[in-house]
């Protein structure tokens, strides 16, 4: 037996949709984060000038960006001194885990999104709710629907589907 429902197809696109899976906050602390590892891995920098193989700028933007670009997977410091590495490598970490979170809450928005607010849990909730019902000719399943729910509207098919 198998119920079909047809979507409605009233959902609109949302171009900040992808702004979704995380909320605000999560939004602005990502922000801050990747700010303040640029600033901290500039300031590494600043204090021991070998701590990266990279020519950084005498400011600080050259290494926000470069976080920026570690929080969407490109990995861009080149990192010499023990406190620089220790450093990225957290900093690399910390993007890998927000990356996975990310990815997982998408995938889960999305499979939420996209299910049917419908709930059918037997065959009487389908005939209740007046929904066709697919069934093979002179199959059981076919003669036990037809017993017990006579006012039900019934598709019939010749093969299984």
């Amino acid at each position: 037996i198998m119920v079909g429902v047809q979507p409605d197809g009233s959902a609109g696109l949302d171009l900040w949709s992808f702004l979704e899976p995380f909320s605000a906050g999560v939004w602005v602390m990502i922000g801050v984060t990747i700010v303040i590892s640029g600033i901290v891995y500039w300031f590494l920098d600043w204090f021991d000038t070998d701590s990266d193989s990279l020519e950084l700028d005498k400011r600080p933007g050259q290494s926000i960006f470069l976080s920026f670009l570690a929080f969407t997977g490109q990995f861009e410091f080149r990192p010499v001194s023990s406190s620089a590495q220790i450093f990225t490598a957290s900093l690399s970490f910390w993007a890998l885990i927000m990356m996975s979170a990310y990815t997982a809450n998408l995938a889960s928005f999305l499979v939420v999104q996209n299910t049917p607010s419908i709930k059918i849990n037997t065959v009487g909730d389908a005939v209740l709710n007046n929904y066709v019902i697919c069934v093979v000719r002179s199959s059981t399943p076919d003669d036990a629907l037809a017993v017990a729910w006579p006012e039900a509207r019934v598709l019939r098919t010749q093969t299984e589907l």
